[in-house]
């Protein structure tokens, strides 16, 4: 909102209470907008959680610099079944629930990706994490439930087209 012909005022840039430089307010916004152009880039908008590249380039990282580092991959089981039967809304809520029990049971310095779909990722510093892994699991189990209608949850399963065409009987989404 700012007029055209105060674009181009300068802003005192300190550091540590001393002088840096300056800059215009112009620069400054280009500056803030190509750095959340470049933050979205990166992340999954519908989780939040990094994307591809910065699994690429979190893990080429760790690699180069020869620092121990475990990887677990993530995918929902029978998902496609249930994203077919309760809709891409109710799918993106799941998977929405699964980034958040991840981050949730995982430290923030510990990384949590989310490659797409309902595939994530998660990259930690340390090698023994089952039972972290063991209580994500326990408590996605259990939440996801509230997703299913009474009936879908008392049988124990949905009812489907499999990938071939075929009706088919899944069980409930798992991990």
């Amino acid at each position: 909102d700012r007029p055209s012909d105060k674009l181009y005022d300068f802003v005192v840039v300190t550091e540590n209470d001393q002088y840096a430089g300056i800059v215009t307010i112009k620069k400054m916004l280009q500056k803030a907008t190509e750095l959340e152009v470049s933050n979205a880039r990166q992340q999954s908008p519908l989780t939040g959680l990094p994307g591809n590249l910065a699994i690429e380039q979190t893990l080429a990282s760790l690699i180069e610099e020869e620092k121990d580092f475990s990887v677990t991959y993530i995918d929902i089981d029978n998902f496609k079944a249930f994203n077919d039967v309760y809709g891409f809304e109710c799918g993106d809520l799941v998977i929405k629930l699964l980034a958040k029990i991840l981050r949730d049971h995982f430290l923030t310095n510990q990384f949590i990706g989310h490659i797409g779909g309902d595939d994530f990722i998660i990259i930690l510093d340390y090698h023994n994490a089952e039972h972290k892994f063991e209580e994500v699991v326990r408590v996605f189990e259990k939440e996801v439930l509230n997703f299913y209608s009474e009936e879908d949850r008392e049988k124990g399963y949905i009812t489907a087209k499999s990938r071939y065409g075929k009706i088919e009987k899944f069980p409930l989404i798992s991990l």
